[in-house]
């Protein structure tokens, strides 16, 4: 039987955009080497006046967050 190794996250937002109410644009790190990345849905309109409806797959959604949120420089 496969193990399965419980998810663990931290929250590695730049400051500048955390929030203590409402909903913000977050990156969560995970420990499976992935990134949940929380922001605004990108409206399939939109994605098609921008050729690109055919990127997002069934089980995806097009987000949309700030620039500054992951430009982080090293």
């Amino acid at each position: 039987m496969k193990k399965v190794t419980k998810l663990k996250i931290k929250d590695i937002t730049p400051d500048k955009h955390k929030c203590v109410i409402g909903a913000c644009p977050t990156i969560i790190e995970t420990n499976k080497d992935t990134y949940i990345i929380i922001g605004s849905i990108v409206e399939s309109d939109i994605l098609k006046k921008l050729s690109l409806e055919k990127k997002v797959g069934v089980n995806e959604i097009a987000i949309e967050v700030p620039k500054s949120l992951i430009n982080i420089k090293s």
